[in-house]
């Protein structure tokens, strides 16, 4: 699940389990005006990660959860 922080506008990425209850979540800044970061929001579980379940034959392993969203940007057919 991808959402926005409210406050500051940031990236808010949820990992979610089997069940669909969230348990790991990430913030990565928009902000492309001084530092960026990205986070594990305190209490997350590592053992989860942003997950995407598609219909073809192929994995694609991402570093980061905005990484496969950039490459939904460049290569946006068949999804």
């Amino acid at each position: 699940m991808v959402n926005e922080d409210e406050k500051y506008h940031n990236a808010v990425f949820t990992g979610k389990d089997e069940y669909g209850v969230g348990r790991r979540t990430q913030k990565r800044s928009t902000n492309d005006n001084g530092k960026t970061f990205h986070i594990n929001v305190k209490g997350s579980d590592s053992r989860y990660g942003f997950l995407w379940n598609g219909t073809r034959d192929r994995i694609y392993v991402f570093e980061t959860p905005i990484d496969p969203l950039s490459f939904l940007t460049l290569y946006p057919n068949d999804w």
